[in-house]
């Protein structure tokens, strides 16, 4: 249960009386003096005990209150323990009158048109916000303060699992509300400081016992030696001598040993430590989780933080760039018409302006008078910033000098939700708590005729119309508004259809619709014209729909939500174009797209501002874009400058695996679906195998047909494969045939294998070129002889599994395949037995596997839209399944010659991917777009010197 300490002035006891009386109908527990006893030593022990015990500290704000010492001593014995503070307003008072310690803080006001129910529900929702962390906070303080007055008493330390959970804790919430105190930082460290001198001294003692034996050991030779001079003729005592002094040295290498391993194994289990952190950090501190998982890595290298290395890469693939430095809940995110600058604020009383390009801060604006930050918005000229904040004011600032331009726009009587230019930048829009929209000249600094009075409830947003003739407005009281600019009227009906307060709304760029987001979790497209519903309410969020932008040329619409995800819709269709983006720790709240539409910027109450590519986008690699349907067939050629591509847009595209660029021009000379491609292991030609039946023979400087085409299957050609020497080539087609070809005579060697009953699906040579392994659709992998064109043997790998997909391992020992059971096996691949288990992790189909060039790593690709890769000798895989585009995964391709492989996918996208850690760790740090704070470095490496974690970025 919540337990809430209320200070306050007695002279809003009836006030108090009327709260305290709502908090029993929810069932929460609070500390309140109610008989004004005079301030003893042992009275003010209680107050302290009270406040000490609490999960939250509660201060109703009037001019009395303000005034009285005991309530300032109160808030100060808040502070120090590093109490959740909530403000609330009960009479009204001036800014510059409230007490300093709670300037920060965001208030609720009981004293203003709100009526009591809609206060209370706003305060009973801060109070639940995170119960679990205020709750966890109060008892480590508790037993923080136990162990100050005990004089830091080591028996009040933390140990084991407490100790763990306690540094968990403060590392997961080190940005939220309350705050970890400095106490709370003390006491979990020096509880690891002791933790680990206990370790060492216990492992000292066992090294020292092994020490000890070596120097009684010693000394029994120095005895033995002496024994020598007295006893020269003594041959027995010298071998006693002797045998001492092999005894000591053996035990002195013991010891040796013994404190390698005792080092070892605390480096082993810091390196689990390190990676346990990357993991639990992950979903509430992105950031502060990539910058482990790199520092996770470079204490060691092995499959944990490898894996946790390559996750931190993945981590959400939109994300461009975080931008860090406002830690406090954002409310407004914009970026300039010319698409350079990005703007965010909040309640850091901030506006921070960051320049796109090269990612740095440029600077922030802060107004002498701080306050919380509602709304920002750009100029059409991006010269100026219009601001709203919860003070009722409208700020104007000079982009160039971070300077507020003349004094603030003042005529709304509550906070300012939102605020919009005009088309031509003349008049700007606000819309405010107070119920009202009202207009103002920009240059002039002045309203524009009266506020426009509609709503019956706090105005959200506000937008204008492309052409600046109308005005759109989103309510509280779940109604969506359209104003006549010039008349300064509404038109027509308000437009209801929403069940919960409207929080977002925006025009389509040609005018012709709105859409509204609400706290209903829905969306709506309203035709302007006709002010009705478009089909039917988007739902896909699952929590409050907190804002939504139009892309600039309409196609698309972003939503970003309280579930913590942002989706963009295809207007058109009115469906999600990609799953959900996740990136935020907490809801988002703000939106806002570049003028080319290929970013999308958010912010929300994490703290962060976040940008994203609107295209499928892989930090791991690069995208090829070229083709303009599904990709079929991936080839590197032996030398692995060039990487051809297949699709069924009837061409082939040759790529430079360095620059990624297309070498000329797509092969399209063949005018039929391109099924599979090969380069023959010499380089100098590429065999295409079509819809038709027919293999096509292409000269690879050239890009010439050779001879004419091979015919001898009569369907679609499923994949063809090259012998190691060149000379042979094997295809495979839905004839349920495959065909041997000598490509020096372009003709059919014998006669089409015909064992298989279904269609041949895949096809691998054996390194030595004398063994042939085809799949089929029959279930059956059968291990062919080349010279005589005989099964070997054969294996059935299910009665309904299917192997879509073979390849011999580089030494040719193993033979591995993937399945339509969604699973990859490891066959032997001479006798064509299982080894081991099957390899579990895709969620749908194996569409294709192959060995990394060392035979260390196996990808399968699948129609779960996700590549593996896994670690052959642990049979596990490096780090989490590896999104595509968004679309199943037709081929996956090692090159032979570094450290990257290639992925094709049913939406035409070609990626090709860096396995180098190095590139990994750049590209993390990149995103990531910091360092470890100092407290950070001192919370999770406390023994160790702090060191930067990513070179371009400065230290904080």
């Amino acid at each position: 249960m919540t337990s809430l300490f209320i200070s306050y002035s007695r002279k809003d006891i009836e006030f108090a009386h009327k709260l305290t009386e709502a908090f029993k109908g929810q069932g929460l527990d609070f500390w309140i003096d109610w008989e004004g006893i005079p301030p003893t030593v042992d009275w003010w022990r209680e107050i302290e005990k009270g406040i000490e015990e609490a999960d939250i500290f509660l201060f109703l704000i009037s001019p009395d209150s303000a005034k009285s010492k005991i309530c300032g001593k109160e808030i100060d014995t808040a502070v120090k323990n590093g109490k959740r503070i909530i403000p609330i307003v009960v009479r009204e008072i001036e800014w510059e009158d409230t007490p300093p310690q709670l300037g920060h803080l965001n208030y609720i006001f009981f004293s203003r048109d709100d009526d009591f129910d809609t206060a209370l529900k706003k305060l009973l929702t801060a109070i639940q916000t995170d119960y679990v962390w205020a709750a966890t906070h109060r008892q480590l303080q508790v037993k923080a303060l136990e162990w100050e007055r005990s004089n830091k008493e080591n028996s009040f330390l933390l140990r084991g699992k407490e100790l763990s959970d306690a540094e968990i804790q403060l590392a997961t919430n080190t940005s939220k509300e309350p705050h970890p105190t400095d106490l709370q930082r003390e006491y979990v460290l020096n509880s690891r400081q002791v933790t680990d001198k206990q370790r060492r001294i216990i492992t000292g003692i066992s090294i020292a016992g092994v020490i000890t034996l070596a120097i009684l050991a010693f000394s029994a030779l120095i005895q033995r030696a002496a024994a020598v001079n007295a006893q020269a003729t003594s041959v027995i005592n010298e071998h006693a001598a002797q045998t001492a002094r092999v005894d000591a040295e053996n035990n002195a290498a013991t010891a040796q040993v013994a404190e390698a391993n005792a080092l070892e194994q605390a480096r082993i289990a810091r390196v689990g430590e390190l990676a346990a952190q990357t993991v639990v950090l992950r979903e509430k501190q992105p950031v502060l989780s990539m910058l482990m998982g790199i520092e996770a890595f470079r204490y060691r290298d092995n499959l944990r933080t490898r894996s946790g290395l390559l996750d931190s890469l993945n981590l959400n693939p939109q994300v461009l760039q975080y931008f860090n430095g406002q830690s406090l809940l954002l409310e407004s995110v914009a970026i300039s018409p010319d698409g350079k600058l990005l703007a965010s604020a909040g309640f850091d009383k901030t506006v921070t302006l960051w320049d796109i390009q090269t990612l740095q801060q440029i600077g922030i604006m802060q107004y002498d008078n701080p306050s919380d930050f509602l709304s920002i918005a750009f100029s059409p000229d991006g010269k100026t910033i219009a601001s709203g904040d919860d003070t009722n004011r409208i700020i104007l600032w000079d982009v160039k000098t971070l300077k507020p331009i003349g004094q603030p726009l003042l005529g709304h009587s509550n906070m300012v939700r939102s605020v919009a230019f005009s088309p031509d930048g003349r008049t700007l829009a606000s819309a405010s708590a107070d119920r009202t929209i009202m207009l103002w000249d920009v240059q002039a600094h002045q309203p524009i005729g009266q506020p426009l009075v509609g709503h019956s409830s706090v105005i959200y947003s506000v937008k204008f119309s492309p052409d600046g003739k109308m005005l759109v407005s989103g309510s509280v009281d779940q109604t969506v508004r359209l104003w006549d600019v010039q008349s300064q009227q509404p038109i027509g009906q308000p437009m209801a259809g929403h069940t919960n307060a409207v929080k977002s709304v925006a025009f389509s760029p040609d005018g012709k619709m709105v859409a509204s987001a609400s706290s209903d979790k829905s969306i709506i497209f309203w035709d302007v014209q006709s002010q009705q519903m478009i089909g039917d309410p988007l739902t896909e969020h699952s929590g409050e729909v907190r804002s939504v932008t139009f892309s600039p040329d309409g196609k698309t619409l972003a939503s970003g939500s309280a579930d913590k995800t942002i989706i963009l819709w295809d207007v058109g269709t009115r469906r999600p174009i990609y799953p959900p983006f996740t990136g935020h720790a907490e809801r988002v709240v703000s939106l806002a797209f570049s003028p080319d539409g290929k970013t999308l910027a958010s912010s929300g109450d994490d703290g962060l501002t976040i940008l994203w590519d609107t295209q499928p986008h892989s930090p791991m690699g690069q995208f090829l874009k070229g083709h303009t349907n599904s990709v079929t067939s991936l080839t590197f050629s032996p030398d692995g400058k060039m990487l051809a591509s297949a699709s069924n847009d009837q061409s082939i595209i040759f790529w430079d695996s360095q620059t990624y660029q297309p070498l000329g021009l797509p092969i399209t000379a063949y005018p039929e679906r391109v099924g599979s491609i090969a380069f023959s292991p010499d380089g100098k030609t590429l065999a295409s195998g079509y819809a038709d039946g027919a293999i096509v023979l292409w000269n690879v400087e050239t890009r010439s047909m050779i001879g004419t085409p091979l015919i001898g299957h009569s369907k679609n050609i499923t994949d063809v494969t090259f012998s190691p020497d060149s000379q042979t080539l094997a295809s495979a087609s839905l004839d349920n045939t495959l065909i041997l070809w000598d490509v020096q005579s372009q003709r059919l060697l014998g006669q089409p294998l015909v064992e298989h009953s279904k269609p041949v699906v895949s096809l691998s040579f054996h390194p030595n070129g004398a063994l042939l392994a085809s799949s089929s659709a029959d279930n059956k992998i059968i291990l062919w002889d080349v010279k005589t064109q005989k099964p070997l043997r054969e294996v059935l790998v299910g009665t309904t599994n299917i192997a879509n997909t073979i390849a011999f391992s580089p030494d040719g020992k193993t033979l591995a395949s993937g399945g339509s059971d969604n699973n990859v096996l490891i066959w032997d691949a001479q006798t064509l037995k299982p080894i081991g288990s099957p390899l579990i992790g895709h969620s749908n189909q194996v569409s294709s596997v192959a060995f990394s060039p060392d035979g260390t790593l196996l990808a399968s690709g699948s129609a779960d839209n996700t590549i593996i890769l896994w670690d052959l000798s642990s049979g596990l895989p490096l780090g989490e399944p590896i999104p595509g585009d968004f679309s199943a995964i037709t081929s996956v391709v090692f090159n032979p010659m570094n450290n990257s492989f290639a992925s094709g996918s049913v939406n035409g996208s070609v990626i090709l991917l860096n396995l180098n850690p190095e590139s990994w760790m750049e590209t993390i740090c990149q995103r990531a777009g910091r360092n470890f704070s100092g407290d950070e470095w001192k919370l999770y490496f406390n023994q160790e010197e702090y060191q930067t974690t990513c070179p371009q970025w400065q230290t904080k």
